[in-house]
């Protein structure tokens, strides 16, 4: 996933682009605990407060899988 959304940012793409369930590359990165990601998509403009459907944040989503100091950056 990190080569895919490099290549995209790098190619002027939106950072908060996101799938059928409004769940971005932010989401993803929280969710697998990719620290250097979450920074390099915040710099790129990615929306910290998106939510999923469901109402689930990256914050939360991190918290969730473990990723207690990057919830805290997150939130």
């Amino acid at each position: 996933m990190r080569e895919v959304v490099n290549a995209c940012l790098e190619a002027g793409g939106d950072p908060d682009l996101a799938d059928h369930q409004n769940e971005a590359p932010l989401l993803w990165a929280a969710h697998s605990g990719d620290t250097a990601m979450v920074e390099r998509l915040i710099a790129a403009g990615a929306n910290v407060d998106r939510r999923t459907r469901s109402g689930v944040s990256a914050g939360e989503r991190a918290s969730m899988h473990g990723h207690d100091a990057l919830a805290k950056r997150l939130t």
